[in-house]
């Protein structure tokens, strides 16, 4: 959630409609794997900079080199323009990370059902799934429209005995 975060406070959102991944946008992307365009912008979200031209212990773990590496920047920065209000001390994971925690408490505290955090998922029954995703788009937009930022319902997936994987479409909130 913290692209789609970022997204909603700085107001640069790439995608004009619906999508189902913020993290792949397909016009821009021909030739950069989904996977490698996560490592990078959450590098550099995690570092509070877009400016990272060394490879990180993420990028690594990726099998990005150096020379993919702004390959993947110089494609990645212009279409993710909320990258550039990253700041080491105002504008990164742990920032983000507060308000991720926040929207996923008020939601559970109000739905009053068995529904436990881990990091950014959200367990819930398996009939409740659905519903408990819709709720959280609608909570986030919420949040959004009380922070004063850009409201977006995030996208989101549904996994079921880790097996089955359904993916739910984010969209810009009028």
């Amino acid at each position: 959630m913290f692209l789609t975060l970022l997204c909603s406070i700085t107001g640069h959102v790439p995608f004009t409609t619906r999508f189902k991944d913020p993290y792949q946008l397909p016009y821009h992307f021909k030739d950069i794997d989904r996977s490698e365009v996560k490592a990078v912008i959450n590098s550099a979200i995690g570092g509070g900079t877009s400016k990272q031209y060394q490879p990180t212990k993420m990028i690594k773990k990726a099998n990005i080199s150096q020379e993919r590496l702004s390959e993947i920047r110089s494609a990645i920065i212009p279409a993710y323009e909320c990258l550039q209000s990253l700041h080491k001390t105002e504008m990164y994971s742990e920032t983000l990370a507060m308000h991720e925690v926040e929207i996923m408490m008020r939601l559970v505290e109000r739905l009053q059902k068995p529904i436990f955090i881990l990091h950014d998922c959200l367990i819930c029954q398996q009939d409740d799934a659905l519903n408990v995703g819709k709720e959280l788009q609608d909570q986030y937009v919420s949040y959004c429209f009380e922070k004063g930022w850009t409201p977006i319902a995030p996208a989101f997936s549904i996994e079921r005995d880790g097996k089955e994987k359904y993916l739910v479409s984010g969209h810009l909130n009028p």
